[in-house]
């Protein structure tokens, strides 16, 4: 079992929308199946899916953690030397168009 605490960040969403950010790697399909199986408890209380979290609520996954950490991925970002290979193809005052790595963000 795992117990979540919302934070503000991740208040003013709905259970099944968080659960999907939340295990990334997992499927719709299984997120589903996990509410229809009664896995979770928002502050000791059944739920359904649509409810809204909100900061201080207290999220419990009744799931293996082995489960749970096979289904999350952690965003890494890119090295550093990346920025050295960008490549300006056009500029001007209004635009730059550049040529860069896959999975920098600009």
């Amino acid at each position: 079992m795992r117990i979540i605490n919302i934070t503000e960040q991740q208040s003013g969403q709905r259970i099944d929308k968080f659960l999907l950010k939340y295990l990334n790697n997992a499927s719709k399909g299984f997120v589903y199946k996990m509410l229809r199986k009664k896995n979770l408890k928002l502050n000791n209380h059944r739920i359904i899916g649509n409810e809204i979290l909100l900061v201080g609520d207290e999220l419990k996954v009744f799931m293996a953690e082995e489960t749970l950490v096979k289904f999350q991925s952690e965003f890494e970002l890119p090295h550093i030397e990346h920025i050295n290979r960008l490549v300006i193809v056009y500029e001007d005052k209004n635009f730059l168009i550049c040529n860069k790595p896959v999975g920098l963000i600009m």
